[in-house]
């Protein structure tokens, strides 16, 4: 016989919020808008994130906008589309430029996901 699943907590709430760290911008946020079109305000680093849920990651890149506090939290195929869009790996080259971001599937632990990509 199966173990009996335990009684959780009930969300009442956004379930978006429950599922991930809701301080960088997510395919939670964009859903339903198509691609979006931002402007890159700046680029930081982090030698080491700690996220809401725990895990930590080191050597992070963020980039900021000016239209949303959200930064958008880099991975390498995010950065390959950006500096083709932008024409450098420098930064500060990125710095006014404008890109178009949308929600895209991705293959994830074998599942098809929600991702962000950066997409023009």
């Amino acid at each position: 016989m199966s173990k009996e699943i335990p009684s959780g907590e009930v969300i009442e709430g956004s379930v978006a919020k429950e599922m991930k760290d809701r301080r960088f911008l997510s395919s939670l946020d964009l859903i339903g808008y198509g691609d979006i079109e931002f402007t890159i305000d700046r680029v930081e680093r982090l030698d080491e994130m700690v996220y809401e849920n725990g895990k930590k990651k080191k050597n992070v890149i963020y980039v900021y906008f000016k239209e949303t506090p959200k930064p958008l939290d880099l991975n390498v195929t995010n950065t390959k589309a950006i500096a083709s869009i932008t024409g450098t790996i420098m930064g500060k080259g990125w710095v006014g430029k404008k890109v178009k971001i949308g929600v895209r599937k991705t293959n994830l632990a074998g599942k098809q996901v929600d991702c962000l990509r950066v997409v023009g």
